[in-house]
C-alpha cells in the first residue's frame, strides 16, 4: 500500500456494529453516531497507521480496512483512493452543506454516493452501535447469551469481621464452606447453560483480583472442561469497595453504623471509597465490556459458538452498582437492593430484541426479594422484547422518584389550598400526608 492510500468500503446499515468513533483491532472497524452518518478512513504512512472519522448531518458512512496490508475475501469490496501526503492533516473534515466528506477542503478523493440516513428513535447511550429498528444477525450473534453476575463464596471476613484487622482485604480467603459454595455454583451454572438447546456453548470469565474471588473462580471452574472456557480476564475495576485502613474493629463498626445513617451510596469511608466512587470505575468497566461485546472479543472469529456466557465474579456492592449503572437505576432504587448471598447469581439474559433483561431468567418474586420495585420489574419486562436504541418512555416519567404530586392531582387535591410550609416539609421528608397527597 502506498503512502496516503485510503481504503474505504460502503457498509449496509443493518451490518453496523461498533461504538461512536471507536474502531477496534482487526477486522472491519465500524462507526456510528445517532442521527448522523459517519465516515471512517484508514490512511497508511509508512509504519504509522491512523484512524480518522468525520461526521456531519450530511456525511455518508463507510468502514475502513482495520489492518494495513491485510488481504482477505472482503478485500475486493474496498475501493482505493490515493491522497497526496501533503494534503493529509491526520483527520477528515466535513461540511454540513455537502453530501460527502472532504479532505483539506476538497471532496474529489472521496466521491461516493450518500447512504440512506438511519431512522433513530430512542436511547442512544443504552446501545450506540445500532439503529432502533433493527439489530443485524451478525451483531446479534456476537452478543453473549447471558451475563452472569456471581458474588464470591463465604470468606474469612464473612464469618469473623476481626479478620479485616489482621489481613489485608485483598488477601481474605474463602472458608471451607466458601469453597463448597463455589463448586456448587459452578455445577448450577453448567446445568443452567446446558438447559439450552444444542451443545455449542462456552463461558468467559471476568474476575476481581481479590483472593476470595479468584478462589471462587477456581471452584466454579471445576465444572468446566478446558474447551468450554473461552478465556479469563482479571479486571481490577471489579474489586471490592475500599473500606479504608481498618485495624480497629470497633472503629469499623462505628463507621458502618454512620454509613447507614448517611446512606450507603454517598458515604465514603475514611481513606476509602463510597459506592459513588465504585460507580465511577464501574462506568469505565461497563464501556470496556460493551466494546468487547460489540466486537465479539471473547472467542476466535473462526471458532465462534452460538451460546457464549459471560461470568463476572466479583463482590456484593460492586455487582449491585454494576446493575445500577447498566439499567440506570436511581440512588434511591440502589439503596433498596439487598446484597447477593455468597455465590448468589443474578442472570442478565439476552432477549429476542437484543437487550439484556433480568426477568428473562428470574421470576418476579425473585426480583422482589432482591429489593426491586414494581416499577423496576416492569422495566425489566420491557427490556425483554425491546431493541437496542429504543427508549422506555414510561420508565423515565413514571413513579415518585423525582415528582411526588401526580397522584394528588389525579385525586383532585388542590395543592394551593395546603399551607406552603406543610407542602415543602412533606415533599422534603417523603412522608405521606394525612390529607392524601403522596410525599
Amino acid at each position: 500500500m502506498a503512502d496516503g492510500q485510503v481504503l474505504l468500503r460502503k457498509l449496509p446499515l443493518s451490518q453496523e456494529i461498533g461504538n461512536p468513533h471507536v474502531c477496534h483491532g482487526r477486522g472491519l472497524g465500524k462507526c456510528w453516531q445517532q442521527g448522523r452518518k459517519v465516515a471512517v478512513v484508514r490512511v497508511h504512512f509508512g509504519s504509522r497507521r491512523r484512524w480518522s472519522s468525520s461526521s456531519s448531518s450530511s456525511c455518508w458512512r463507510a468502514a475502513a480496512e482495520s489492518y494495513c496490508g491485510e488481504t482477505s475475501q472482503d478485500h475486493k469490496q474496498f475501493q482505493s483512493y490515493s491522497i497526496p501526503s501533503e494534503n493529509w492533516r491526520g483527520k477528515v473534515r466535513s461540511k454540513a452543506s455537502m453530501d460527502i466528506p472532504f479532505v483539506n477542503g476538497s471532496s474529489k478523493y472521496l466521491n461516493h454516493p450518500v447512504l440512506p440516513q438511519p431512522q433513530v428513535n430512542g436511547d442512544q447511550e443504552q446501545d450506540p452501535h445500532t439503529s432502533a429498528d433493527s439489530l443485524s444477525s451478525l451483531a446479534y450473534s456476537l452478543r453473549p447469551k447471558r451475563i452472569i453476575l456471581v458474588r464470591h463464596g463465604q470468606s474469612e471476613g464473612n464469618v469473623d469481621e476481626s479478620a479485616y484487622t489482621r489481613i489485608p482485604d485483598s488477601k481474605i480467603a474463602l472458608t471451607e464452606e466458601g469453597w463448597n459454595q463455589a463448586i456448587s455454583c459452578g455445577k448450577k451454572m453448567r446445568t443452567m447453560i446446558e438447559s439450552d438447546e444444542g451443545d455449542d456453548w462456552k463461558v468467559y470469565f471476568y474476575v476481581s483480583p481479590y483472593k476470595r474471588t479468584l478462589q471462587t473462580l477456581r471452584g466454579i471452574g471445576l465444572a468446566f472442561e478446558r474447551e468450554r472456557i473461552a478465556g479469563v480476564r482479571e479486571e481490577p475495576r471489579l474489586r471490592e469497595q475500599d473500606f479504608g485502613n481498618f485495624q480497629d474493629r470497633e472503629k469499623m463498626r462505628v463507621e458502618k453504623a454512620v454509613r447507614l445513617r448517611y446512606g450507603r451510596f454517598f458515604y465514603r469511608f475514611p481513606n476509602g471509597e463510597s459506592a459513588a466512587d465504585v460507580y465511577d470505575r464501574i462506568t469505565g468497566f461497563r464501556e470496556t465490556l460493551r466494546a468487547d461485546i460489540d466486537v465479539g472479543r471473547f472467542q476466535r472469529p473462526e471458532a465462534r459458538v452460538k451460546n457464549m456466557n459471560l461470568v463476572l465474579v466479583s463482590h456484593g456492592l460492586t455487582l449491585r452498582v454494576f446493575l445500577m449503572r447498566w439499567y440506570k437505576w436511581t440512588v434511591q432504587q440502589f439503596e433498596g437492593l439487598w446484597n447477593f448471598g455468597n455465590t448468589g447469581m443474578m442472570v442478565m439474559e439476552l432477549g429476542p430484541g437484543g437487550r439484556y433483561s433480568l426477568s428473562m431468567h428470574h421470576t418476579h418474586d425473585e426480583l422482589r426479594a432482591f429489593g426491586m420495585t414494581e416499577e423496576m420489574i416492569a422495566d425489566q419486562e420491557w427490556q425483554k422484547l425491546a431493541k437496542p436504541g429504543e427508549l422506555n418512555y414510561d420508565w423515565l416519567t413514571s413513579g415518585s422518584s423525582f415528582f411526588t404530586h401526580f397522584d394528588d392531582l389525579e385525586k383532585g387535591i388542590n395543592l394551593e389550598e395546603i399551607p406552603p410550609d406543610i407542602v415543602r416539609s412533606s415533599l422534603e421528608s417523603g412522608l405521606h400526608h394525612p390529607q392524601g397527597f403522596e410525599m
